[in-house]
Formats: C-alpha cells, sequence, structure tokens
C-alpha cells in the first residue's frame, strides 16, 4: 500500500480481528464493545468461549465426520436449485425439531433461536434429510452447526419417519 494512513488502517484492522480471535473473553460481549454497547451479562452461554469449546476446537478433531468446502457448496447449490420444488414441510416433524431445539437452547442457556432459527428448521421438516450430506445443503446449517447438531437432527428425521410409518 502506498497511502501511510490506509496502511495504518490496515494494520489496526489486523490487530483487532487477531485480538478478538486469541482474546479468552465471551465473544459476543467483544462484539457488543465494538459497536458500543455495554453488556450487563459476562457470558453468553452460547459461544464458543463461553460454552468452553474454543481450546477443544483447536486440539481436537471434531467427531462428526465433515465434508469438504467444495462438497458443501455444490450441495448449497443442489439445494438452491431444487428448493422450488420443495415439499411443504412435515408439521410432526417440525414440531419434533422446535422440542428438540427447545431443550438444547434450555441446555446451553441461550434463546431457542440462537440453536437454529425457525426458517431453518421449517426447511429441515421439508427436505427431511437423513443424512450429514443432505443435512448440509440446507441454508443455515454451516460447518460448526453440522458438527455440533447434524447427528442430533437426523436423529430427530430418522425418528419421525419412523413413527409415520
Amino acid at each position: 500500500m502506498e497511502d501511510p494512513a490506509e496502511k495504518a488502517r490496515g494494520w489496526q484492522r489486523y490487530r483487532d480481528i487477531t485480538g478478538f480471535v486469541s482474546a479468552r473473553q465471551c465473544r459476543h460481549k467483544r462484539i457488543c464493545a465494538h459497536f458500543g454497547e455495554s453488556a450487563k451479562w459476562e457470558r453468553c452461554n452460547s459461544c464458543d468461549i463461553c460454552l468452553g469449546t474454543a481450546a477443544d476446537l483447536a486440539l481436537a478433531p471434531v467427531a462428526t465426520p465433515r465434508l469438504s468446502r467444495g462438497a458443501v457448496a455444490r450441495k448449497r447449490r443442489k439445494t438452491t436449485a431444487a428448493s422450488n420444488s420443495m415439499a411443504a414441510p412435515d408439521t410432526a416433524l417440525l414440531q419434533a425439531l422446535k422440542d428438540w431445539r427447545l431443550k438444547r437452547a434450555r441446555e446451553y442457556g441461550v434463546p431457542a433461536f440462537v440453536i437454529f432459527h425457525d426458517s431453518v428448521l421449517a426447511e429441515i421438516a421439508s427436505a427431511r434429510p437423513r443424512t450429514l450430506e443432505s443435512l448440509c445443503g440446507i441454508k443455515g446449517i454451516g460447518e460448526n452447526k453440522l458438527a455440533r447438531f447434524g447427528g442430533e437432527i437426523v436423529q430427530v428425521v430418522g425418528a419421525a419417519a419412523t413413527r409415520k410409518k
């Protein structure tokens, strides 16, 4: 960079992001502080720091099989193309997913939408994914949520399908 002021801003952005990543303080609290808000709580109980998973993620691989970014992108494209022809949500499955989400939210002490938004659950109830690969194509399910909740969601979908038979 030629402009010294722009170079200084670039380095400041670099220091800001590395400080955020390396901090051991609640990530949501740091984000609030960044935007000038003062959080009245110490722990959000939903970020990797508050859940105590930050160090675990760096040291141990996640047991759930992960898909490559390319596989996730291909699945997303397929799902997006198929979304226009997607069936209506299975109401019994949707309710089972909401019940599961509420249980997880209570365990983590967070609002239910932090686990998954209603629109994500509705898409799951429409697609009825039976594998992690088919689940990863659903908008709102990224690599982290797939690793954390994917197996449980597939079980909820499978159990709902078994009850229907």
